[in-house]
């Protein structure tokens, strides 16, 4: 492998690394927001809710952790949208 290929990978995992970041701060963001709205709910829907998040990001999970070990995923395959609680 050539200097100029493995200084391009470096760029992009470096470019991959402020991304998780970026994507991890959102996150953290969210699940504040979301526990502080949950807490003015009954026990059983927090309880419902947090089954409902899990049941979401475990899938997402495994096809990140595909995406990065090169299982030909993209990130425009990745599944953003969040499921209806209200079901």
């Amino acid at each position: 492998m050539e200097n100029t290929d493995l200084e391009l990978l470096r760029r992009r995992l470096a470019q991959l690394e402020a991304e998780n970041q970026d994507l991890r701060w959102a996150l953290s963001i969210g699940r504040t927001l979301a526990e502080r709205a949950l807490s003015h709910e009954p026990p059983q829907e927090v309880r419902r809710f947090r089954r409902r998040a899990a049941q979401v990001e475990e899938p997402r999970r495994r096809h990140l952790m595909r995406f990065l070990i090169g299982d030909e995923a993209s990130l425009d395959q990745l599944p953003l949208d969040l499921p209806r609680t209200d079901e």
